[in-house]
């Protein structure tokens, strides 16, 4: 890791050609970049973003290339946390849980022990199912739930810890909170980083609640994420939300629909488990 930033970005000034004048325009003092790029002050964020946006890099780059073209060992944690919904198995998970405890003896770090506990929570789940739960699991979800609890507003790492810990909820607890949920989601639905964890919950709560035999709610959550779905190009949720609606309202043509989507894209694991979901929800209207 390089902790002269200074030299960092005077080293990418000069090679793209640019002056200190060019660089800091009316907006900055040549004095000031020169003393960040000696190493003799550390500049304000805002200003900070105003260098990088002359040089048309932003901070992630440039962290990056402080780390010497490599990411930092908290990146990395971030960035597989991210990737969590595409792992299967535990094995991953595990290796990633452990990272985040040897990572915690050295630094410390708020957001990374919020990701080593729902990743201690995701891992058993996956492990034991989401019933009984271990009481340590159930001492750390009653920890992130009373973190975010109180909060008049969630922001996008309150709503990572809440769909970790959506299926510890009693429905009717649930039922409490979820337009507040929904009401939030509307409120990020533009902002890209969002995209995919927006989608993973609203399927866990139409899971929930189908599987409570709350069909409406479900209803009214898949409405929202067939927009989604298909806006995305997510087939494999889009088909998803076309047999849930199906089940929801007795529409056996929707069912098929979404049967066909995941035959033509070969999801056969996620067809045969929606199938078995058909037969245990799935009630035909009566003629």
């Amino acid at each position: 890791m390089r902790y002269d930033f200074g030299k960092v970005y005077k080293d990418i000034r000069e090679s793209k050609g640019l002056t200190q004048e060019e660089v800091c325009g009316k907006v900055l003092s040549r004095t000031s970049l020169s003393k960040f790029e000696s190493g003799k002050a550390t500049p304000k964020y805002e200003n900070m973003e105003f260098l990088l946006r002359q040089i048309n890099m932003s901070f992630e780059e440039f962290e990056y290339i402080c780390h010497l073209y490599q990411p930092s060992q908290r990146t990395e944690i971030m960035q597989t946390y991210l990737n969590t919904s595409s792992i299967f198995g535990t094995s991953s998970l595990v290796n990633l849980f452990e990272t985040c405890q040897d990572y915690l003896k050295i630094y410390h770090d708020l957001p990374i022990k919020e990701i080593r506990d729902m990743l201690e929570v995701v891992i058993y789940i996956r492990q034991h199912g989401t019933g009984q739960l271990s009481i340590q699991v159930e001492q750390t979800v009653k920890k992130l739930w009373e973190k975010i609890e109180k909060q008049d507003t969630w922001y996008e790492n309150d709503l990572k810890i809440l769909n970790t810990i959506l299926f510890n909820f009693p429905i009717e607890h649930l039922h409490l909170i979820t337009e507040k949920i929904l009401q939030r989601l509307e409120e990020y639905k533009n902002y890209r980083h969002l995209y995919e964890l927006r989608m993973a919950i609203l399927l866990n709560l139409s899971t929930i609640y189908l599987y409570n035999q709350d069909k409406n709610t479900c209803q009214q959550i898949c409405y929202t994420l067939l927009e989604d779905s298909k806006k995305k190009k997510r087939y494999d949720i889009l088909a998803i939300t076309y047999v849930r609606i199906g089940i929801c309202t007795s529409n056996e043509h929707l069912i098929q629909k979404g049967f066909s989507l995941l035959e033509l894209t070969d999801e056969t694991s996620m067809l045969s488990h929606l199938k078995k979901e058909v037969e245990n929800c799935y009630q035909a209207k009566e003629i």
